[in-house]
């Protein structure tokens, strides 16, 4: 009874220490294992956020599926593989229907060291629904990002993962005759958002999820048929978003969560992945969302 109590206390004092090196490492930039509960039911540095998002004219079928959304993994010599596998297995741990990834899988990966390291952490997920990923600005190369040819590969080899990547596209899930819209936009940095192009085959009264990296392209999507956009780039930090002058959305900074932007509703999720740079109280994160059916009357 005694040697059961010494060694309970001491798992705690160890979990209380992992823990408190978490936060201390995530504060000043660095995600390690630390920052990760193997458990899920432990303290941890990494933050799972949960949250119902409704949407109008969702079908019953999709009532209640859960969607997970992760975002800027930057797999690099600031974020360890050990962390980005532990992350993935808590994605799998809450058990998704859906996976939606927001961009910046890599970061300044110019010899590809990084990739094979990502892709298999990519192909570990799973969601019976499917996973769908559009690009961040990390991804298209650091220098001439349009002549990249590590951009073509990194697209093949996610999609060799099992995942949907959608570059100015949508796909829809279906069941029976009523289908859920997703949505992938290019980044808006490098001169890749094509709306135009992307919502050219959703239906405007159709429930649809847009995926976008960065947050900023909301003003071009205003005239576009989404229910909600999910975006990542920011980490939690603050930015501003230049307004058009015809554009009805007062300025406001960006910054993480859930919120409205003219007539869209936006989430941005802080990411998992830093670049090295300190970011006082803001906790990678895991968004769980859980679906809810919207009458289009309300």
């Amino acid at each position: 009874m005694v040697r059961a109590r010494i060694a309970a206390a001491g798992r705690k004092t160890y979990r209380t220490a992992r823990y408190l090196r978490g936060v201390a490492l995530g504060s000043l930039g660095f995600c390690t294992s630390a920052a990760v509960d193997e458990s899920g039911h432990g303290r941890e540095w990494l933050e799972v956020a949960k949250l119902d998002l409704p949407i109008a004219n969702l079908p019953e079928y999709f009532h209640g599926k859960i969607l997970v959304q992760i975002s800027d993994l930057h797999c690099s010599t600031t974020v360890s593989p050990a962390y980005l596998k532990r992350c993935i297995a808590r994605v799998n741990q809450l058990k998704p229907d859906i996976i939606a990834l927001t961009g910046d899988y890599i970061t300044y990966d110019k010899r590809g060291l990084y990739k094979d390291k990502l892709i298999k952490m990519l192909a570990a997920m799973k969601a019976p629904l499917g996973i769908y990923a559009c690009l961040g600005n990390h991804d298209y190369g650091v220098f001439e990002p349009k002549r990249n040819f590590r951009l073509a590969d990194l697209i093949k080899e996610i999609k060799s993962a099992g995942i949907t990547l959608l570059r100015n596209e949508a796909t829809y899930i279906q069941f029976g005759r009523k289908r859920l819209w997703i949505v992938g936009l290019g980044d808006i940095w490098v001169n890749d958002c094509k709306p135009h192009k992307a919502f050219g085959a959703v239906p405007a009264a159709g429930p649809a999820i847009a995926l976008v990296h960065n947050p900023e392209a909301i003003e071009h999507l205003q005239d576009w048929h989404a229910d909600v956009i999910l975006s990542g780039h920011t980490h939690g930090s603050s930015m501003e978003i230049p307004i058009a002058a015809n554009l009805p959305i007062k300025q406001r900074k960006l910054i993480s969560g859930l919120m409205n932007v003219g007539r869209k509703t936006l989430y941005i999720n802080r990411g998992l992945g830093r670049h090295g740079r300190p970011r006082l109280r803001c906790r990678p994160e895991i968004t769980v969302f859980k679906l809810v059916s919207l009458s289009a009357g309300n």
